[in-house]
């Protein structure tokens, strides 16, 4: 059980690092773009990433879900399924090409076709390595896993930089996400073959048991993907390319950095919520612990850069991209209520209750589009406004009757764990407020009053977090250091 939760717990702080790394790689990546393309070059991009994304779902059938669950897994099998993978991306890849002139006529841009059937590459060259990485991510290797991330990821960012410096436009964003690709699945298969190579057969008895399990994963993953997506389809559709451009840039800058926590969290707290699956006090407690962790780190940070947000765009991008100010600020809370959320899947799992994510998934998905669809008319930050409100609405109704009927936890309570977060965040949003009108007149340059605002409400969240949150920060000491080694034989 100790070499287990060592190796969990090195598999947290590899994976951890992975993410922030790649994070921030995208980050500069977007960073960089924005001042190299037009806004009308990120929609057209966002267009075919909505095809690509809703395509990925199908791509293994949820087969890697079934290798990692079951371990009786014979090399035979394994062979199967790896040319079962193969077979689908080629699949996937003709399918996505070959419809790519119908969807670039749904989205009225020509352009999006070829940038399809370019991106859709990306189908033929993940799946060689796909296998090999689930079996790494079985064997625990987090470490491996986390530096190939790193490196895919770095690798990309330089390609598209480099092909947009050299003039490419909005094919730089596709070669870059293909550089990725290609490092990640050749790292895989270079690691993969030195301790297993997959044999030259094809049986579909070999199949038994995984398409099964898979199917339920692909299912999820469909609905999950268009719900992720449907805002996009939408904007892209009714308001055009370069509606979409800025909205994207909002919603990378924002919403995607806070979903990376993602996983980082599901690896965390699945297993540990599965270990108490029976005892729905440890479960609450846990659950309420870690969102208030993530509304401790999360609320500032969010609230922060709804303040900041008309500096940091033109510092960050430049001025060609002011519309992305107000939206920036509108999403900023969908994505700190999606990171706050995060943890109620891992719950639903731990008690053997997926049927319920997937349901809930599914009512969402068809509200947000009816809802998107009626109000896209009336502009982005309809859309924008939209989305909000839906998904805090959403966040209120799983926490007060979903998560009371599966483990009793009553939203009272819940609220009451974020509250003192919530509150000093605020406080320290007023007097960022106040800093902001009163250095916006002065003559400095958007740089310096960037750092200003931003070091003033650092210090003013620690300041405050030191004197009001002395006791929890005193726990999260004992928490982070004594108890990781003192309490090895824990849980």
């Amino acid at each position: 059980m100790t070499s287990l939760r060592r190796q969990a717990a090195r598999g947290v702080l590899w994976t951890g690092t992975g993410s922030a790394v790649t994070t921030t790689l995208q980050f500069i990546q977007w960073a960089v773009l924005a001042r190299l393309l037009a806004p009308e070059d990120f929609g057209l991009m966002s267009m075919a990433m909505i095809v690509i994304g809703m395509a990925d779902a199908f791509t293994d059938m949820g087969v890697s879900s079934a290798i990692i669950h079951r371990r009786d897994a014979t090399r035979r099998q394994l062979s199967s399924l790896y040319w079962l993978n193969i077979v689908l991306g080629v699949v996937v890849f003709l399918l996505v090409a070959g419809l790519s002139p119908l969807i670039a006529k749904f989205f009225n841009e020509p352009e999006v076709a070829r940038l399809l059937t370019l991106a859709a590459i990306v189908f033929l060259i993940a799946p060689l390595g796909q296998q090999f990485r689930v079996l790494l991510e079985k064997e625990l290797q987090f470490n491996r896993l986390a530096r190939i991330d790193m490196i895919g990821a770095a690798g990309g960012a330089g390609t598209a930089i480099t092909t947009a410096l050299l003039g490419y436009g909005v094919y730089s964003l596709i070669w870059g996400a293909l550089a990725g690709h290609v490092i990640r699945a050749g790292w895989y298969v270079a690691i993969g073959w030195r301790t297993w190579r997959p044999q030259l057969r094809f049986r579909v008895g070999d199949l038994d048991g995984y398409l099964s399990f898979g199917l339920f994963q692909t299912g999820e993953r469909i609905v999950n993907s268009f719900a992720a997506y449907v805002d996009y389809l939408i904007i892209g559709r009714f308001l055009g390319a370069e509606a979409l451009g800025f909205y994207t840039l909002a919603y990378q800058l924002v919403v995607v950095p806070l979903s990376k926590l993602n996983p980082v969290l599901t690896r965390v707290a699945f297993p540990l919520f599965s270990l108490r699956q029976d005892d729905d006090a440890a479960l609450r407690r846990g659950y309420t612990e870690m969102t208030r962790l993530l509304a401790f780190i999360l609320c500032p940070a969010i609230i922060g850069l709804a303040i900041t947000a008309p500096l940091l765009i033109p510092v960050l991008v430049g001025e060609a991209w002011t519309p992305s100010i107000v939206l920036l600020q509108i999403l900023s809370m969908l994505g700190l209520i999606k990171a706050l959320g995060n943890p109620s899947g891992s719950i639903l799992l731990a008690k053997g209750r997926p049927d319920i994510g997937f349901i809930w998934n599914f009512i969402i998905a068809i509200i947000n589009t009816v809802v998107f669809l009626a109000v896209v008319d009336f502009g982005l930050q309809a859309v924008a406004w939209a989305y909000m409100i839906l998904s805090l609405i959403y966040f209120v109704i799983f926490h007060r009757f979903v998560l009371k009927a599966v483990i009793g936890l009553r939203l009272g309570a819940y609220l009451a764990s974020i509250s003192r977060p919530a509150l000093l965040s605020v406080i320290m949003g007023l007097i960022v407020g106040t800093g902001y009108v009163v250095i916006m007149p002065l003559a400095f340059q958007n740089v310096t009053k960037l750092v200003c605002l931003v070091a003033t409400g650092i210090l003013t969240y620690a300041t405050l977090a030191l004197v009001m949150e002395s006791t929890y920060l005193s726990e999260l000491r004992n928490l982070l250091i004594r108890r990781q080694v003192g309490r090895q034989s824990e849980i």
